[in-house]
């Protein structure tokens, strides 16, 4: 299933592990959703939250994600170093994460995401914060990157962290060569293009893009050496890796030195730019840009906005005339700029060749440095620490050092807004042309790359006049007439042929293939489904959509995909019964039970008999909606014990399943049959002639005494019958309740099953009741059909009673309860305080709701108030399924409300949820409905905390609703981190 954009439930898991080996083909989850974005400027999902006086954020509600996140990773933007720590399980535990750097492993895991942030700067603020996650349910975030759109290769690149120390937005510089170099840091094997523009560079995430300059090529085709310069966003102490990508014939040049640089500006635009810059000229000075490049004359040029406090600040120049140029720091005071806290002064005159000032006093000079002189070409780089100045001076090839000077001051250099000078009373006399400016951070050892990864093949998302809105959105990139976008290849285990697309959006039109883009199914309808077998597509191992954004004819109304969904799956068939080894009667109505929940509810399906093992098949019926069952007429005539049963796709018979093995069918079965209920009714002559009625109450009767006891014996109870285990039980198959709920057919487990027993189908009037918490495993599968119900006794003072089945299959059919509701640890009577470990109190008259207890305990009870009881907690529910786990029903563990007071004061507390574990290989339906919450305290009562739900798969998802929310009442229990 591929799923674009967030679905808000709400669950608090810690992840349940299993793993399991099947050899059986199901259907398969990827779920790509938009990331979650807070935003300063409130273009995102959410506003960043308003920072407390010490520069701390933190989130207030937590957002809840689809499954139990299995990896987190947040990238943010703010103006100085953070601690950023992120929790999967609603704020009980708080992990730090690296910007850009995923969070796989050592955290307890959950489904409530919060997160939290503490600026390490003075005065730093968060502007922007992204998550992204993949989770149990197969959600993996966001759209892609338009930007590595059509790249075909990527290789890891470990940058090393000598400094020892944090560094935050570091520029790191690159050599990275066309073809294996010993000079380069790493190469792309004879891939890229000549001029470097289809390189990009990403996180560690693999999909955060990382701004980076290329400033130069050395070195002639095909043995070219870039040198880039990328901004890494955080780098730790033990270093990071990051991504180069390459090899994109149709990509343009994404060089931007503005993002990767504290401060740039090349003078390429046609005037200066008055959002970086202001000037100061003297009467006859001038400030311009000739042929880009920045052209002043006795005039000032200072940074508007940015201030540099410490690290590298370079700069190139031509002197055109005069003899002097420099570079300072400016303070600024209220709107006026002050003298400059610090200058690096480059001139002609003796005794200042090359030298710095604080403040106007020149504090060191290079005497033996060479002057300046008319058309000379300059690099200076100034590095200012905590303690240190260094000035130097290059040729025009930068490795040429002409002059260097040092400082050590006593107190730091105030910071102040960089300022570009030519001295000089104007007139043209004192001419010097800039050609770009830029800062930078320093450390004493630089990151560098130690080692880089082997190159890999890359299967990327496709954009095409498309791009992601600041909420995640799939947007048409206006004025185009078409947006395109693609999904990545999605490889499958299995041939599919059968798939499902939903999705939401404005002027959206959806494809699908299943071989690899080859051919399509256009004009996808959502909601529906799509049959290889009927053409709507070619079967295939390759799955993918194409979504087509067509422009809005209301300019009010903007075109964009919010949501997509792909399910996609084998349409395996699986006959459940009969399966091998039964006996049937001739001329009995016999109910053939099958497994096809890939396929639509009324999609048709064919069913047939073979009398010789398969040899040759008559049909039982053709088109036959896939309801899951078919109550067959059994011919008379038939006298067989190589009986088999087939179930086939209508549409192509290739598809289809058997019977594991051979089942008897015979006349002399139904005459044994007879014969057994004419002895049974000779036991009283009242008996024998009540007639139908008294048929009924000796079914009823003999169920009763059943000993359940037969691994070759099909169990039937229908009957209204209660039948209380005194020793364990074994069946080939288990057959529970009439299907039409007018009598109540009810199994007390006080017992095991015998694992070896097969499978259990429970109808509508049908109830299993586990009186033990041993685990429960059968063979074969387990079917709750409409109505049916599963529970378990409950447990009021210790913990001695939850359901605990593992099958093959588990099928929850619409309808279907498995309930643990107020069967946890009972509420308090009036007055006193709930049972469990985290029981409410009695408070003064008032109640107060149980809170959250572990993950694996039953829902804690609720006080009783002054005059009324308190709710009991839910119990606990644990289903395995060895393979596909299909849930359309509902699973309940509540706590139970707190009784309202008779006369309207003091309410009773509600209980706590219990605990829901589901497990599979592979996760499907829909429409379920999965609850864990707390019971309600009424008015007055305290609300019972919610339970913990978890669910593990290796595919699928589970599609409905779930929830482990507290309940309603007076206040909000408090967590627990038990």
């Amino acid at each position: 299933m591929i799923n674009i954009k967030r679905m808000g439930k709400t669950v608090a898991v810690p992840i349940l592990m299993v793993l399991l080996a099947v050899n059986i083909s199901f259907a398969d989850v990827v779920s790509m959703e938009s990331s979650l974005i807070w935003r300063k400027d409130n273009l995102g999902d959410y506003s960043i939250p308003r920072p407390s006086t010490s520069g701390e954020y933190l989130l207030g509600e937590f957002i809840a994600t689809k499954g139990q996140a299995q990896k987190i990773c947040v990238n943010y933007s703010a103006t100085g170093a953070a601690l950023v720590e992120v929790s999967a399980d609603n704020g009980l535990h708080y992990y730090p994460v690296v910007n850009g750097v995923p969070l796989e492993k050592d955290f307890i895991s959950g489904n409530r995401i919060k997160w939290r942030a503490q600026m390490l700067k003075e005065g730093a603020q968060l502007n922007y914060l992204k998550i992204d996650y993949a989770d149990s349910s197969g959600v993996v975030t966001d759209f892609g990157s338009p930007q590595l759109s059509g790249f075909n290769y990527r290789r890891e690149l470990f940058l090393s962290n000598p400094a020892k120390e944090p560094l935050y937005n570091y520029q790191v510089k690159l050599k990275i060569a066309q073809n294996k170099n010993k000079e380069a840091d790493a190469d792309c094997q004879g891939r890229v293009k000549e001029d470097f523009s289809d390189i990009r560079f990403t996180a560690a995430d693999a999909k955060t893009p990382l701004p980076y300059y290329l400033e130069s090529l050395t070195g002639a085709h095909p043995d070219l050496i870039a040198h880039l310069w990328v901004n890494v966003p955080e780098i730790p102490k033990e270093g990071v890796r990051i991504y180069i990508y390459y090899g994109a014939n149709q990509a343009q040049d994404n060089s931007q030195p503005t993002q990767v640089f504290d401060f740039y500006d090349d003078f390429k635009d046609v005037d200066v730019s008055s959002a970086n810059w202001i000037v100061q000229s003297r009467p006859n000075g001038t400030c311009l840009i000739e042929g880009g490049r920045l052209c002043l004359d006795a005039s000032e040029l200072i940074s508007k906005d940015f201030i540099f406090n410490e690290g590298i600040i370079e700069y190139g120049l031509l002197v055109d005339t005069g003899i002097e140029n420099s570079l300072t720091l400016r303070p600024k005071s209220n709107d006026s700029f002050e003298s400059p806290s610090f200058s690096a002064y480059s001139s002609a005159y003796k005794g200042a060749e090359h030298c710095v000032a604080i403040y106007d006093i020149v504090k060191a000079n290079d005497g033996k440095a060479k002057p300046i002189g008319p058309s000379g070409s300059y690099n200076y780089r100034i590095r200012i620490n905590e303690d240190n100045v260094l000035f130097e001076r290059f040729g025009s090839a930068a490795s040429e050092l002409q002059a260097s000077v040092e400082y050590s001051h006593e107190s730091a250099i105030k910071p102040g807004h960089i300022g570009l000078k030519s001295g000089g009373d104007g007139g043209g006399r004192n001419k010097i042309i800039y050609s770009f400016v830029r800062a930078r951070k320093y450390a004493l050892k630089e990151p560098m790359i130690a080692s880089a990864g082997n190159e890999e093949l890359v299967n990327l998302p496709y954009f095409s006049n498309t791009l992601i809105s600041p909420k995640g959105n799939l947007l048409l990139d206006l004025p185009q007439k078409e947006g395109v976008y693609i999904s990545r290849v999605i490889p499958a285990d299995f041939s599919c042929r059968i798939i499902v697309p939903s999705f939401k959006g404005v002027n959206v039109n959806v494809a699908v293939s299943a071989d690899r883009g080859l051919h399509y199914r256009e004009d996808c309808v959502s909601g529906n489904y799509y049959y290889a077998s009927i053409k709507d597509f070619t079967e295939g191992k390759d799955i993918l959509a194409r979504a087509k954004i067509s422009p809005s004819k209301n300019r009010n109304v903007i075109s964009e995909l919010e949501s997509l969904q792909l399910e996609y799956n084998p349409g395996t068939i699986l006959v459940v019964k009969p399966n091998g080894g039964e006996e049937i009667p001739s001329g009995s109505s016999y109910d053939i039970y099958w497994s096809a929940l890939g396929y639509d509810s009324r999609y048709p399906l064919k069913l047939e008999y073979s009398l010789d093992k398969g040899k040759a098949y008559s049909q039982i019926a053709d088109k036959v909606n896939n309801s899951g069952s078919y109550s067959w007429q059994v011919p008379k005539e038939i006298n067989s014990k190589e009986v088999l049963i087939r179930v086939s796709d209508s549409n192509d018979l290739q598809v289809n399943d058997l019977s594991d093995s051979v089942f008897s069918i015979s006349e002399s079965l139904l005459g044994a049959e007879k014969s057994a209920e004419d002895s049974a009714e000779q036991t009283g002559e009242s008996i024998k002639q009540a007639g139908e009625d008294a048929k009924d109450q000796l079914e009823t009767a003999k169920q009763s005494r059943l000993d359940l006891n037969d691994l070759n014996q099909d169990y039937v109870i229908d009957k209204e019958v209660t039948i209380s285990t005194k020793a364990d039980i074994a069946f080939k198959s288990l057959i529970l309740g009439d299907g039409t709920g007018k009598a109540v057919s009810r199994i007390i487990l006080n017992h095991n099953i015998n694992p070896a027993s097969g499978s259990i189908i429970i109808r509508r009037g049908g109830e299993l009741i586990q009186a033990n918490a041993d685990n429960q495993s059968i063979s074969g599968d387990l079917i709750v059909q409409e109505r049916g119900v599963i529970t378990h006794l409950a447990n009021k003072t210790d913990k001695k009673y939850e359901v605990n089945l593992s099958a093959r299959n588990i099928v929850l059919n619409p309808g279907s309860i498995v309930s643990a509701y107020a069967k946890g640890y009972s509420g308090g009577e009036a007055r006193k305080p709930g049972l469990g470990r985290m029981a409410g109190v009695y408070i003064g008259k008032r109640a107060g709701g149980a809170k959250a207890g572990a993950a694996n305990d039953l829902g804690s009870g609720g006080a009783g108030s002054w005059s009324a009881k308190g709710g009991a907690g839910g119990g606990i529910i644990r289903l395995s399924a060895r393979n596909e786990f299909s849930i359309s029903g509902i699973i309940n563990a509540d706590g139970q409300a707190g009784e309202a007071s008779r006369d309207n004061t003091y309410d009773g507390a509600g209980g706590a949820g219990g605990s829901i574990y589901l497990s599979a290989q592979k996760f499907s339906g829909s429409g379920s409905k999965i609850t864990a919450t707390g019971g309600a305290g009424s008015k007055t009562g305290g609300a019972g905390a919610g339970g913990n739900i978890n669910t593990y798969s290796q595919s699928g998802a589970i599609s409905g609703s779930i929830n482990a929310n507290y309940g309603k009442g007076f206040r909000e229990p408090v967590a627990s981190e038990n």
